[in-house]
């Protein structure tokens, strides 16, 4: 038998449609291959938020599925104690 282990933020972190747009779909409206498959990485330069003049340049399609890199990918694995300035 296989399994997956996850820790308790795996999967946490996924914005729905309504996280942005106001009668947007929700996250369990949406299909599972909205979740699955390619995606493009984005790394974030502001070390302080995502911001909307920061994607422009990247040219988002609708339903592409995008991750973003922040600062806290290169800086939050080796330690256990919260980062309160996290991106």
């Amino acid at each position: 038998m296989y399994g997956i282990g996850m820790g308790g933020q795996e999967g946490t972190h996924m914005a729905a449609p309504r996280h942005c747009l106001k009668d947007a779909p929700t996250m369990e409206s949406m299909p599972i291959d909205a979740t699955v498959g390619l995606a493009r990485v984005i790394p974030i330069l502001d070390e302080k938020s995502i911001r909307r003049e920061e994607l422009l340049q990247h040219e988002l399609g609708a339903g592409e599925r995008i991750l973003f890199k922040t600062a806290n990918s290169d800086t939050s694995w080796d330690t256990d104690v919260f980062d309160e300035n996290y991106v």
